[in-house]
């Protein structure tokens, strides 16, 4: 297999543990900080909430989560009914898109938003 770069990763983690093992660590790290982005600026505007109490965050953080693992998964998956249905949910959402980028996370996170908020209530 022909190595395409080079990757180094500062750590403090003991030598003892595979470098293979660390890149999944950073690979979870970035799909957690994916998570908080969509959360915080994608449709759900998470901080600017003002919900008093505990339970009512909660709840909220739920039907958040549940959007953004319904929009995750098809802009992950690269079948041909994956791609039919991400571009059903674009015109659902009424956005135009670019030519170059037909899909965005945000776009498939306003629509599972208001798919997951209809189903709550």
């Amino acid at each position: 297999m022909r190595r395409l770069a080079e990757w180094y990763l500062p750590t403090d983690v003991e030598l003892s543990v595979p470098a293979a093992r660390i890149a999944l660590w950073y690979n979870y790290r970035r799909q957690i900080e994916s998570f908080f982005k969509l959360l915080k600026a994608a449709g759900h505007q998470l901080e600017c909430w003002e919900q008093e109490t505990g339970p009512a965050l909660f709840r909220r953080v739920l039907i958040a989560t549940q959007a953004c693992v319904l929009a995750w998964r098809p802009m992950r998956e690269t079948g041909e009914q994956t791609v039919r249905t991400r571009e059903v949910l674009v015109r659902l959402s009424g956005r135009q898109m670019k030519r170059t980028r037909p899909v965005t996370a945000p776009v498939l996170l306003e629509v599972c938003s208001s798919a997951s908020a209809y189903g709550a209530s």
